[in-house]
């Protein structure tokens, strides 16, 4: 099996052709890309940019950096919120059942996890910017019961105080 030298560059890498049985594609199909490949190489992840995150371990993340946010611009010393978290079936917009939230901090491992009974598992390593004394805290809830979060300001951090 011979390849030929790079006819074409393309993201500044030569393509090599296959002399053999490659050929017999290349004449059916000739050297330009196919606007289907071209389809779903371009178009489609561009698509998938519009849609909302569903995700709603991200979605805790977020709630809480908001109100980080908040702490830090009102000048409090502490502040106290609720979440309610979507389902993790469908888009989220569905009442949640009973779930369980589980945030770890151990050994450079940070992660948000929310499990829902009968749903899925939801995690991810992006992590608030709080800090908290141990290394694991986490609530477990009844269907509808929203989370309650202290967070605390300590000197220049953000102290995650409480979840429940």
């Amino acid at each position: 099996m011979r390849l030929r030298g790079a006819r074409h560059v393309l993201a500044g890498f030569p393509i090599m052709h296959r002399s053999a049985a490659g050929s017999a594609i290349r004449k059916q199909h000739g050297d330009a890309m196919s606007p289907r490949l071209l389809f779903l190489l371009v178009l489609l992840p561009l698509a998938a940019c519009d849609y909302a995150d569903r995700d709603q371990s991200v979605k805790i993340v977020r709630a809480i950096d908001a109100k980080v946010a908040e702490l830090g611009r009102s000048g409090q010393d502490s502040i106290t919120f609720t979440y309610q978290p979507g389902s993790t079936l469908g888009w989220g917009d569905r009442p949640i059942g009973d779930y369980e939230v589980t945030l770890t901090d151990k050994g450079g491992r940070r992660e948000v996890r929310i499990s829902e009974r009968g749903g899925q598992d939801h995690g991810t390593y992006q992590f608030p910017k709080v800090v908290f004394a141990t290394d694991r805290m986490a609530a477990t809830k009844r269907q509808g019961e929203p989370l309650t979060f202290t967070l605390t300001r300590a000197g220049a951090a953000v102290e995650l105080t409480s979840m429940r």
